[in-house]
């Protein structure tokens, strides 16, 4: 599942300047007129918030999909894993689950399982995996998950498993922009 990254606008009266793009709310483009006395013109474009789609298509029964939240935890613009942002993140994952500890579970290329306790002082360790796992996902579940190693067939059914057996999970998209909680109420 992949998203959108970039925005290309060009016409004869404007030229992007600047895109921030935010996947879950709303999409800002910022262009200016060509002539640069102008002053800064902005365009707001809303769109509608791709990750409720993404609680369709984690195999969920309809009981358990109506009972289902989604949330944006936490954003990353650039999809690096910013020191400050991650160590911020790691503190909002340590007040949901009410323990320092946690369990950390990603996929390699979408087949085979691994897992990893982890706190908030393993924030290099977290980067490093963060950016080593490109493109994959990555799951926070509370330290005592028994998550066991061997290969999965669909990352987002396997996702749905973890949310049913957990009520709650926090989520690295696999373009690394938007970390997500999902709960089941």
């Amino acid at each position: 599942m992949r998203f959108l990254k970039s925005i290309l606008y060009n016409s004869r009266k404007t030229n992007v300047t600047y895109c921030e793009l935010s996947y879950i709310h709303f999409m800002k483009i910022r262009a200016c007129n060509r002539d640069k006395n102008s002053p800064l013109e902005r365009l707001e474009l809303t769109m509608t918030p791709p990750w409720e789609g993404f609680l369709d298509i984690i195999g969920l029964e309809q009981a358990e999909r109506s009972h289902a939240h989604l949330e944006t935890l936490a954003e990353f613009p650039d999809g690096y894993p910013e020191k400050s942002r991650l160590l911020a993140l790691l503190e909002q994952i340590e007040q949901i689950y009410g323990n320092e500890e946690f369990t950390v579970v990603w996929m390699n290329n979408g087949s085979r399982i691994y897992k990893k306790i982890a706190n908030k002082q393993d924030l290099k360790k977290i980067a490093c995996l963060w950016e080593r796992i490109a493109g994959n996902y990555m799951l926070f579940l509370p330290f005592e998950t028994t998550v066991e190693k061997g290969k999965v067939q669909d990352e987002e059914q396997f996702i749905g498993q973890c949310l049913v057996k957990h009520k709650q999970l926090v989520l690295k998209t696999e373009d690394a922009y938007v970390v997500l909680r999902l709960q089941l109420t």
